[in-house]
């Protein structure tokens, strides 16, 4: 019953972005990169790096071959995977994999460590943002070495070379 009230709550969201023009879902910027499948009424997919989430069929792949994950933290990955880029508020996750539930956000901190756990060595795609929320990150690299920090006689040396 809770998979069909999360269903309907995500299709009349869509039905609302498109009836008003918006690119926004639950309140957030849609980046959704889906990839449809051969046929329109095909699922779409989402795929990160060796990892391919079929929502439609609840499905994780990894290379390909199925990986068991838990109901809320699958849930959890496709909202986050369905937002990369965008940071996920904590109580828009929780209304999105609880839809008619009142939880602690210690039920969301287990979910996600779960998820992680799952994740394996990509457990560093998600981003937790203290005091807001969570954020897929899939190609977060940083962008150059923190420089070693010197001092401003070194630096004048430096300038006046």
């Amino acid at each position: 019953m809770a998979a069909w009230l999360q269903e309907k709550a995500y299709d009349e969201a869509i039905e609302d972005e498109e009836a008003s023009g918006a690119e926004q879902v639950f309140g957030w910027r849609s980046n959704i990169q889906a990839v449809p499948q051969r046929q329109q009424t095909s699922p779409a997919e989402f795929r990160f790096g060796r990892w391919c989430l079929v929502p439609a069929a609840r499905l994780l792949l990894r290379e390909g071959e199925p990986v068991e994950v838990g109901s809320r933290a699958f849930d959890l990955l496709h909202l986050l995977v369905s937002k990369r880029g965008v940071v996920v508020e904590k109580d828009a996750i929780t209304r999105f994999v609880w839809p008619s539930t009142i939880v602690e956000e210690s039920n969301l901190r287990f979910q996600m460590a779960a998820l992680r756990k799952v994740l394996g060595a990509e457990r560093t795609l998600i981003k937790t943002i203290p005091g807001r929320g969570y954020i897929f990150a899939v190609d977060y690299r940083p962008a150059r070495p923190v420089p070693e920090l010197r001092s401003v006689g070194q630096i004048e040396k430096t300038a006046n070379r």
